[in-house]
């Protein structure tokens, strides 16, 4: 858009204004194991995503076979100079075990390929989160403007920075509404989303994006709507912290209200439909409760941690009346998601 204005050559710096939220990029539950991966990505005012996904702050790392005995072959998606791949992988003869693997080093923006890919392997693919999503941010802009024909002069940096009250607006795009957002955000059960939500409900609300801010707002909710917020505890919007606790009654007493909300619509469209084949369509479910009567009558959020998993929504009986379950599981080595949805299954079938 810039080059057809007429921009063809930047004689200043690009600077990259992420004031809009506070400087703290991850909450604190977030495990170090999980740092490495899109749905714990840094949260900035100022990111970019690589898909239409929307996993905001990852950049699609894939290691593929390349010829025996060399490294594998390593794409990034969308390239980026911002981090660093250490190649350490060796191609390997058919017939070998796949053991690529993919991860960013804790604390910089070192990505290590290692392990095999055997010959005739699919490889390997990452979504990779990366540290300091502005710089990444910025660097894929400066690409995209390089690749319009824009050039910069030698001294042009790429740098962080407040705009100055007397800047002039050239261009402005705006998001999607947030009644479409609702779709890849829970039917994908992206947990970017969530924490860049809560810290701009803190940011309009009580004009902080932060996540004290932002969790405040949620809380005022909740007291607004009668649920006792004794029984709730929030250390982050994703659900990825395990301190944040909440009991299946109020959260079966949150879906009750919401339906009487003049936004349940959206809401509900954006919640999983169980056995939906489509990935906006049925999201985290399309795997799940694929045979009647469950198929297509269960719209259920999921929710999944090291020994944790939950399904909360609503399920249509035979009679074709809407019930409301919460079903949370904690602390439990086995699998429980068939009987999470043995108890779904269950109330689809009945009168």
């Amino acid at each position: 858009m810039l080059a057809n204005r007429g921009v063809k050559r930047l004689s200043g710096h690009i600077i990259g204004d992420d004031t809009w939220y506070d400087a703290d990029r991850l909450s604190p539950g977030i495990a170090k194991d999980d740092e490495s991966y899109y749905y714990a990505a840094q949260i900035s005012a100022l990111s970019v995503s690589p898909n239409a996904d929307y996993d905001a702050g990852s950049v699609i790392v894939e290691a593929k076979p390349s010829i025996g005995g060399r490294s594998a072959k390593v794409t990034l998606s969308p390239a980026t100079n911002v981090v660093r791949v250490i190649n350490q992988s060796k191609t390997v003869p058919k017939g070998y075990t796949n053991t690529l693997k993919i991860k960013r080093q804790y604390g910089t923006n070192k990505i290590y390929i290692t392990g095999n890919a055997p010959i005739g392997s699919s490889g390997v693919k990452e979504w990779i989160a990366v540290s300091n999503p502005t710089a990444y941010a910025l660097d894929i802009f400066k690409k995209s403007l390089a690749s319009k024909g824009i050039t910069f002069v030698p001294t042009s940096k790429v740098v962080s920075g407040k705009a100055p009250s007397t800047a002039r607006v050239l261009l402005t795009k705006k998001s999607m509404p947030l009644k479409q957002l609702m779709v890849p955000f829970m039917k994908l059960s992206n947990n970017t989303h969530a924490e860049v939500l809560a810290k701009e409900m803190g940011k309009v609300m009580y004009g902080e994006g932060s996540w004290d801010a932002g969790l405040t707002v949620m809380q005022d909710y909740a007291q607004s709507v009668g649920l006792d917020i004794s029984k709730w505890k929030f250390e982050d919007a994703s659900g990825m912290s395990h301190a944040n606790k909440i009991s299946s009654s109020q959260l079966s007493q949150l879906l009750h209200h919401v339906r009487s909300e003049p936004w349940y619509s959206a809401f509900s469209k954006g919640l999983p439909i169980a056995g939906g084949t489509e990935r906006f369509i049925g999201g985290t479910l399309r795997t799940r409760m694929k045979a009647a009567p469950a198929r297509g009558n269960v719209l259920a959020k999921t929710g999944s941690l090291d020994n944790v998993s939950a399904l909360a929504g609503y399920a249509k009986t035979k009679n074709g009346e809407w019930l409301i379950f919460t079903v949370l599981t904690q602390n439990t080595k086995s699998n429980t998601v068939p009987v999470l949805d043995r108890i779904a299954t269950a109330i689809t079938n009945s009168k």
